[in-house]
């Protein structure tokens, strides 16, 4: 069996990680996704997902249903 004995490595600072954390969470929450598959736009939409367009299936994500 190997060990891997060299150190951790810390890419980023807490504070980046937890600013891109936030920034994903405002991209979901304000421009959301659209998606291909309408069946996947209905479980999204009964989770608590905001459909923003019918027509091009776009979705939005609440903070709160992401953070779940």
């Amino acid at each position: 069996m190997f060990t891997n004995t060299l150190p951790k490595y810390n890419y980023l600072p807490p504070a980046a990680i937890e600013q891109i954390h936030e920034t994903s969470l405002m991209v979901l929450e304000k421009f959301g996704i659209e998606f291909n598959h309408p069946d996947a736009v209905e479980i999204l939409e009964r989770a608590g997902a905001q459909v923003a367009d019918r027509e091009t299936n776009l979705v939005k994500f609440p903070r709160e249903l992401v953070l779940r």
